[in-house]
C-alpha cells in the first residue's frame, strides 16, 4: 500500500467513496494498492498519442 499526500487524498477519497477501487483508512490516512489505481487508470483513461 502507498501513503499519499493530502492533495492526492482529496481526489483519491472521491474515487474510493464511489467504489472505483478498494482502500483502507487508518488514523485519517487513506491507503490504496498502487496496482489497483494503475489498473483503473490504464483501463479507463485514453492516452492521446502525440504525432511528431
Amino acid at each position: 500500500m502507498k501513503n499519499l499526500n493530502n492533495n492526492q487524498v482529496l481526489t483519491l477519497d472521491n474515487y474510493c467513496s464511489r467504489g472505483f477501487f478498494p482502500y483502507s483508512k487508518i488514523g485519517g490516512k487513506v491507503f490504496v494498492c498502487a496496482s489497483d489505481v494503475e489498473d483503473y487508470l490504464t483501463t479507463n483513461i485514453i492516452r492521446k498519442e502525440v504525432k511528431s
